[in-house]
């Protein structure tokens, strides 16, 4: 018979003892969060490494004994945990307890002097639920004695150990009175826990206190005052830690709807609205009551654990992985121990929902709630979604007085309980690939809410979600070439099945630069100068809500990342060939890739590098990508196939195109302006002058960060710094060879746009002072467009689509050629003539070689 050790090491490889094999099935699925691994590693090398926990026991102990063994830390040498013997016996006697005052050292100091770490209990008191420094614990002023007779800083280490991701509720149950809160479990509870969904608790590192640095800054405190003032940072560090996991405490959806009627800032709007509509106002607020009934969210931990563990089967099916900003995940995390935090995710898939969901859960964040159209709210996707923590909102608020006001009640209370809030600023998935103009509805009321917080810091965070390819691609071309918007239903969601056999490539997902809401109101303030005491006036109100989209559009698209399919497919659409081999396209992608990267942006591993053989290898998987989806077709040629993009496909290929197009803007407007004069140089002023003016044509089409000739004078100065263009004492050319070769596919890159405009022109002469409706008038246009393609009056078929025509026709109202009314309809500007049509042809007809 096998000896027990023996037995042991066959049943887990590398098990020495029965203790560390009993530790690893009992912890081993505990999650720990990304980064605690290596900070703690990197504090064991500056201090004396304390952890410290709210409160806790003997299991607690033994979870991050395990974790600190299995990561290499130094093993915890004291704990003031009751039941120390019984430890001591399933740890091999390693862990001390014993007396903390009196002669001689202490076994804390001891295992600090030894080179061991700590794990210390603070115990839960009345004074510390009311926020008031608590009787300090022995084991604190040990700590303190110690430090002072030690030259290396004892660094104490919140740590937070989460059995549950439920949020805390208002009231205890009689469960939570036998076996302790889903807070603060007692040892059935957390061993009931570690049974049933091991992979549901997190232990997870707060910032660490410098105990010798706080002694240095204050001496004139006495022990016993130190180690009061030490215990209340660090119970408030541990409550915030559970709080960044779990989120503020719970409440029911009837609970929040009665507290949201209640609201002194909605009474005004009832009573308005009883009044207009000459009815009571016990009938109004039935009314409200019934529409928060169907606004407000209900999410449940339980069903977020579910989908985590179903969507990583989703991502390993349908994407061949998700690739997350883990930087920035680590920033994200750092601004909600201190505030409240808005996400403002690019939009462009239905998966969008859950990705920012599924990533928070997964790295120990209270998951966001989420605001989503009604349009999603039909069974069982719509109750489902409402308890993963969506809230459905009506697409128009156009007219709903009371309804908006309940909105931005809702809003303002979730902001003020501290909930994460996720909103699509875009309002609507963007069909075209690029980031649409932001929609300043909800983002006013975010801003009101915002405003009218006190103490308590709001954080914008720009995020961009890339795909390589959409899984919606398919009606969004059908919409784009003139079919209506498909609502979502049953129908649709019962097609998951066959999306899920399908391969989309990666998915990928980049934080910018968080937005100190603070900060933007204070740099509007001292902008505008439009203050009333310690409020913004309407002015800069208004200011302030541009400023705040206008910073957040730039940031996402800033981060996007540059994914192979993007870079293909520009490659694929910046010619006028019929064809290219894969050579032909690898050498386009590595010069346009190049230009990305001299251009700060964020490209995938596999494209690091321009010159490695990966990104020829990216390209292919691209291109192959491409092809099973039957957006580009392959023939053989001689030895190398040749790839084409079938006129049809030339809108879902330029989709994946414009996704990285706001990275060259700026340089397409300046590149189009010096290739309608190939034979001449331009003058810097007037290439300057034209690309301002181009651009007031295609604002719709082309978001670009900064003001006035500011952003094609900093293009110009990229371009000659990357050997694009030349300047000489003429003027400025474009510059030869390869390098130089980027111009004109600068130039491709917006010709569908400059396109467009072409065709509403010629669409904008049948109209007369009679309106008609703009839906009906794209519909014509589009079949102009059609007609002008077929005949070569222009060259790229992805200039006849509803969204670029519809940005044409608001072009054209711009110049007071149409008219666009406020009832979605359109008719003849005073502009409208057949010579001002022909001159502005004619004028466009220069810019396209």
């Amino acid at each position: 018979m096998r000896p027990l050790s023996e037995l042991v090491r066959w049943v887990q490889p590398g098990t020495e003892e029965p203790a560390n094999f009993i530790s690893e099935l009992a912890f081993g699925r505990i999650r720990v969060q990304p980064d605690w691994e290596a900070s703690l590693s990197e504090l064991t090398t500056r201090g004396a490494v304390v952890h410290v926990m709210r409160g806790g026991g003997a299991v607690d102990l033994l979870c991050l004994d395990h974790a600190c063994k299995r990561a290499g830390l130094p093993r915890i040498g004291y704990s003031n945990v009751d039941g120390g013997a019984a430890v001591r016996a399933v740890l091999g006697g390693h862990v001390a307890d014993g007396p903390l005052s009196g002669a001689g050292t202490t076994p804390l100091a001891a295992a600090i002097v030894a080179g061991e770490s700590a794990l210390l209990f603070l115990r839960t008191t009345k004074a510390a639920a009311e926020n008031i420094a608590p009787p300090p614990p022995d084991p604190l002023l040990c700590l303190i004695a110690t430090q002072r007779g030690l030259a290396r800083p004892i660094l104490l280490v919140p740590q937070t150990l989460v059995w549950s991701k439920q949020a805390t509720r208002k009231r205890r149950t009689l469960a939570d009175i036998a076996f302790g809160s889903a807070e603060d479990p007692g040892a059935l509870r957390q061993m009931a826990q570690l049974a049933l969904n091991p992979s549901d608790a997190l232990l997870q590192a707060g910032p660490v206190f410098d105990l010798q640095a706080f002694l240095h800054a204050h001496p004139q405190l006495t022990d016993q005052m130190a180690a009061s003032k030490v215990a209340y940072v660090l119970l408030r560090r541990t409550e915030r830690e559970r709080t960044v996991v779990s989120g503020p405490r719970a409440k029911s959806p009837a609970r929040m709807r009665d507290e949201i009627l209640r609201s002194p800032r909605l009474r005004p709007h009832l009573e308005s609205a009883a009044r207009s509509s000459q009815t009571s106002l016990a009938e109004v607020t039935a009314k409200a009551a019934a529409d928060l009934d169907e606004l407000i969210a209900a999410p449940s931990a339980a069903l977020l654990g579910l989908m985590n563990r179903g969507l990583d089967h989703v991502w390993n099916q349908l994407y061949d992985g998700l690739v997350v900003d883990e930087e920035g995940m680590a920033r994200i995390r750092e601004a909600s121990r201190s505030g409240t935090l808005v996400l403002f995710p690019s939009h462009k898939s239905h998966i969008d929902y859950v990705v920012l969901s599924d990533v928070f859960y997964a790295r120990g964040l209270s998951p966001p709630v989420v605001a989503a159209g009604d349009n999603l709210n039909f069974w069982p996707l719509g109750p489902t979604l409402r308890r993963a923590g969506a809230f459905f909102i009506h697409r128009e608020l156009a007219g709903q007085k009371l309804y908006s006001a309940l909105l931005a009640t809702y809003i303002r209370r979730l902001l003020l309980e501290g909930f994460t809030l996720e909103v699509f600023l875009e309002g609507g998935r963007s069909r075209t690939g690029k980031l649409l103009t932001p929609k300043l509805g909800v983002l006013s009321m975010i801003v009101d809410a915002a405003l009218a917080l006190h103490g308590r810091p709001v954080y914008f965070v720009p995020i961009s979600i890339a795909y390589e390819r959409v899984i919606e691609e398919g009606s969004f071309v059908r919409e784009l070439a003139g079919a209506d918007k498909e609502g979502e239903d049953i129908a649709g969601l019962l097609q998951t099945p066959k999306a899920l056999r399908s391969r989309y490539g990666r998915l990928f997902l980049q934080v910018g630069s968080i937005l100190p809401f603070n900060e933007l109101r204070d740099e509007v303030a001292r902008s505008t100068r439009s203050t009333r005491g310690d409020s913004l006036t309407p002015k800069a109100r208004r200011t302030l809500i541009h400023t705040i989209a206008a910073r957040t559009a730039h940031e996402i698209n800033r981060v996007t990342m540059v994914t192979p399919s993007a870079l293909t497919a520009t490659a694929l659409l910046c010619h006028r060939k019929r064809g290219l081999t894969k050579s032909d396209i690898v050498d386009i992608a590595r010069n346009m890739l190049s230009a990305l990267i001299e251009r700060g942006a964020r490209v995938a591993t596999s494209l690091a590098d321009a010159s490695s053989p990966r990104v020829a290898v990216a390209v292919s998987e691209a291109l192959q990508l491409f092809v099973d989806g039957k957006l580009v077709v392959q023939r053989s040629a001689g030895p190398e196939t040749v790839y084409r993009v079938p006129s049809a496909q030339r809108v879902a290929v330029e989709y994946y195109k414009n996704s990285i197009l706001h990275f060259f803007a700026p340089s397409a407007l300046v590149a189009t302006v010096l290739t309608s004069t190939p034979s001449q140089p331009v003058s810097h002023a007037a290439t300057v002058a034209e690309a301002c003016a181009l651009r007031e044509k295609l604002a719709l089409e082309l978001m670009i960060a900064g003001d006035g000739p500011e952003p094609f004078e900093k293009a110009v100065a990229t371009m000659i710094r990357c050997g694009e263009l030349v300047a000489t004492v003429d003027g400025l050319q474009v510059a030869g060879g390869t390098i130089g070769q980027r111009v004109p596919h600068y130039a491709w890159m917006i010709r569908g746009s400059l396109e467009s405009l072409r065709v509403m022109l010629r669409a904008a002469l049948v109209l007369t002072s009679r309106s008609v409706p703009l839906k009906a008038f794209i519909k014509d246009a589009i079949a102009t467009g059609e007609r002008m393609y077929l005949a070569g009056a222009i060259e790229t078929r992805e200039a006849v689509s509803r969204e670029r025509l519809d940005n044409a026709a608001h072009a054209l109202h711009a110049m007071r050629i149409v008219r666009l009314q406020s009832d979605q309809s359109v008719c003849a500007g005073p502009n409208l003539s057949t010579l001002r049509v022909d001159e502005e042809y004619a004028a466009l007809k220069r810019y396209l070689p």
